[in-house]
């Protein structure tokens, strides 16, 4: 696992974790199966001063293209004043240990918003310095659903290429008409593969089949792939 100080550079969590720095976010994701590397998530670590410490690279890419939210002199703060107000305050409770907030932030292009949480890092108290990790954010997308991939779809499903493709296209939204057009097949060709998709995927309607397509965690596969490739 890797992510970003504020600087650019990339730390090792191993190097964090042994200088004591990284502690308190090693263990607020111990078990949190997004992560703090998780491409659907963005996260940022806040010091007692407020200055950014870490941040992962969604969140850096929100800062980067101001998608309502943006550094300011090495601090996180909102592009909506109305926003900013409430986020500075939920970070102001989060460091006076009064506990957790939530917030929707609003986003630019008329996307829809997302969801805040500004939660307190436990550290020790002997330790504790303003570059010591204090307050960790975390920014949930809600217009962000990975997609299937057809190599995934073919690996655990045994899906052919053919169906894979039919799957993806239902999963984009297509009606089994649309699908059988883009696909350049009869309608009747295509339900014999929405046939085998049930069978292999053990699902019975297209909703139950979306939904079970909904629930991998598909980006996370192809960035373990990933890396287990430039590992090998």
């Amino acid at each position: 696992m890797s992510f970003k100080s504020r600087g650019g550079a990339f730390v090792n969590l191993e190097f964090e974790l042994k200088s004591g720095l990284g502690s308190s976010v090693s263990g607020e994701f111990a078990d949190d199966p997004g992560g703090f590397d998780s491409p659907r998530n963005g996260a940022v670590v806040l010091g007692i001063d407020r200055s950014v410490l870490f941040f992962n690279d969604f969140a850096n890419t929100i800062c980067g293209r101001a998608d309502g939210l943006a550094l300011d002199g090495g601090r996180i703060r909102a592009l909506r004043s109305s926003d900013d107000l409430l986020l500075q305050n939920l970070i102001a409770q989060a460091l006076s240990n009064t506990g957790s907030g939530t917030m929707p932030l609003a986003r630019s292009g008329g996307c829809r918003h997302y969801f805040i949480v500004v939660k307190v890092l436990p550290r020790r108290q002997l330790d504790v310095t303003e570059k010591m990790p204090a307050v960790l954010v975390t920014i949930a997308d809600p217009d962000f659903i990975p997609e299937p991939s057809p190599h995934w779809l073919r690996r655990l499903f045994a899906l052919t290429t053919a169906e894979a493709r039919l799957a993806m296209l239902l999963f984009a939204g297509s009606t089994l008409a649309e699908a059988a057009s883009a696909l350049g097949n009869s309608q009747a060709t295509v339900r014999v593969h929405l046939a085998h998709i049930f069978r292999k995927t053990g699902t019975a309607r297209q909703a139950e089949l979306i939904r079970l397509l909904m629930s991998y965690p598909w980006d996370e596969l192809d960035a373990n792939e990933a890396q287990a490739a430039l590992a090998s």
